[in-house]
């Protein structure tokens, strides 16, 4: 604001207003010669408006139209000391960014993910196996990892035993780092310790094997101790940059995880392993997200092969899948499959014929049922021809 150090606005209304004894007068003189004699503006209004004292808005009023460039007056809230506003402009957000991934969509940079599963179904294997490719910044179901430095820790397993899953899976990155120390998040040293060892390593991946060998002694259940530890593990994110990957077990009785709510609120993914199927050489387990803070993920499928001696993890589509059910409804209606795989396609009643010419005591209301369930799991197709059903065998491979 411009002050004029003349009285050239409203000289006569100013002359009769000082002569006058309106009792906003002393407020306004003060503020004049104060003004006029060089102090700062807005500071000379700030302290008069806080004394809180009578007639101070009559008397600013006054000053601002007679000593003003315009006729246009601010009001009082216009002289509060401008600071700066904390919010922010669409545009400024975007300056920041969005979340990054180690991997996508199961591991956002900068994240604490929990992965539960029941005892034996292949968490330590699991992990390790994704520890090793993110190590070599290679791929994992698809889509291609964020080569970062790994440090494994392994609190549960002996040396012999890790080495061998090490062999099994064939690790051979520099980037991978094994630490099997003991751990007690409870004692600051201990966090300090782990700290260290990231900064040390430069890791930007870490896996703990397991939740439960970092707080020994402690009750899962425990809501106060689980914000402790959860709270320690952030602070370890923001002072480090890395991400963590906890394992934990789950309740026998639901399959979900195991402790407080107080975990589920403090991680930001929560995946559950489930077993789908199980073979001698390999199994089908499912990975289910429980809770993805930064993105929707649907369930996921793995075959996990374990031959000769030698691990790997493969993403099991919905093709394979297929192509199982089908290889596994034609080992369970062998009666009506061996038919098929003969003659490839026939009526229902020419179906029943040759059921009956190899001693079958099925009806044909059960083979109808058979046949029906062989379609529904992929083995045969059936068309219309004329008024009844042909049924024939799809192209599968066993």
């Amino acid at each position: 604001m411009i002050i004029k150090s003349e009285n050239l606005l409203y000289a006569m209304e100013e002359k009769n207003y000082i002569e006058s004894n309106d009792p906003s007068l002393p407020m306004f003189l003060e503020m004049k010669k104060r003004i006029h004699d060089g102090e700062s503006y807005n500071n000379v209004i700030t302290e008069l408006r806080a004394r809180k004292r009578k007639g101070f808005r009559e008397a600013f009023n006054k000053f601002l139209r007679y000593y003003t460039e315009s006729e246009e007056k601010p009001s009082v809230e216009a002289v509060k000391p401008q600071r700066k506003g904390k919010s922010r402009t669409v545009q400024e957000m975007d300056s920041y960014g969005k979340i990054d991934f180690i991997h996508d969509p199961l591991i956002p940079e900068g994240s604490i993910t929990l992965l539960c599963g029941d005892a034996g179904i292949g968490k330590s294997y699991i992990s390790l196996f994704l520890g090793s490719v993110i190590a070599d910044g290679s791929e994992f179901l698809g889509s291609k990892t964020k080569k970062k430095n790994v440090l494994f820790v392994d609190l549960e397993s002996s040396l012999p035993l890790l080495n061998t899953r090490v062999q099994s899976i064939g690790i051979k990155s520099d980037n991978i780092f094994f630490y099997t120390e003991s751990l007690n998040f409870l004692l600051k040293e201990d966090i300090s310790e782990l700290k260290n060892e990231i900064l040390y390593r430069q890791a930007g991946f870490c896996v703990i094997d397991s939740l439960m060998d970092i707080i020994p002694g402690i009750n899962e259940n425990d809501s106060g101790a689980m914000n402790q530890i959860f709270s320690a593990l952030r602070s370890l994110v923001k002072q480090t940059g890395c991400s963590f990957l906890i394992i934990h077990h789950v309740n026998k009785a639901n399959g979900d995880y195991r402790g407080s709510s107080a975990i589920k609120g403090a991680i930001d993914a929560l995946y559950t392993l489930k077993s789908v199927k199980e073979k001698p050489s390999y199994k089908i387990i499912e990975i289910e997200p429980t809770k993805t803070r930064y993105t929707m993920i649907h369930p996921i499928k793995l075959k996990i092969d374990f031959s000769d001696e030698k691990f790997s993890v493969y993403p099991y589509s919905e093709s394979e899948e297929s192509m199982d059910k089908a290889i596994e409804a034609h080992d369970r209606y062998t009666d009506i499959t061996k038919i098929f795989d003969d003659f490839k396609g026939l009526f229902l009643e020419e179906l029943m014929e040759k059921m009956n010419n190899i001693g079958s005591s099925d009806k044909k209301i059960t083979v109808y049922k058979k046949v029906e369930s062989l379609i529904k799991e992929g083995y045969i197709a059936k068309e219309k021809k004329g008024n009844r059903n042909f049924y024939s065998v799809k192209n599968q491979k066993k």
